[in-house]
């Protein structure tokens, strides 16, 4: 149990179950996969075109790297 009723706004208490749990690490897993095959998609897409990179184009492939690499950490 998370909170008791007495002390949610609502009045009722909130719990995670079990099934909530698997749920998240289904979810997870989902998201992971997902990242993955969008850096091999990009990486392939990279390949086949110029290495000139805006810095915006740069700053956006920092950002999935690093949700990659928390994603991969977090596994």
């Amino acid at each position: 149990m998370l909170a008791e009723a007495d002390i949610t706004v609502h009045g009722r208490s909130i719990m995670i179950t079990q099934s909530d749990i698997r749920e998240l690490q289904m979810a997870k897993g989902a998201i992971s996969a997902g990242v993955k095959v969008l850096m091999e998609f990009k990486r392939r897409t990279l390949k086949k075109s110029s290495w000139r990179f805006s810095s915006s184009e740069f700053r956006r492939a920092k950002e999935i790297a690093e949700v990659v690499e928390f994603v991969e950490l977090s596994s």
